[in-house]
């Protein structure tokens, strides 16, 4: 029986490797953990940059507080012109 096998290639042989469906299942898992994981990521990038400004905007308001009592008030305008045609009077002087 033996040599009939050897000549036919019909001998056993051991699994050395994985079968392509043992491949696509492990890259379809990993897709699948991936799709759910990207969100994940992507709002904690988020929250990351929302705690930078936050930080941010608490430096800049930290520094004008440690510069307003050195700087001189100064007087405000009085009037301010808001109209467009103040700025700019019509051509023809209408």
């Amino acid at each position: 029986m033996l040599l009939f096998a050897t000549v036919y290639g019909m001998e056993r042989r051991c699994p050395s490797g994985f079968t392509l469906i043992e491949l696509l299942m492990v890259i379809a898992i990993c897709s699948i953990l991936a799709g759910i994981l990207f969100p994940v990521f992507a709002k904690a990038r988020s929250r990351a940059r929302e705690a930078t400004a936050l930080g941010n905007l608490k430096q800049i308001g930290a520094a004008l507080q440690s510069r307003l009592p050195t700087v001189k008030p100064t007087t405000t305008p009085t009037r301010v012109e808001t109209t467009i045609h103040s700025r700019y009077p019509h051509p023809q002087g209408r």
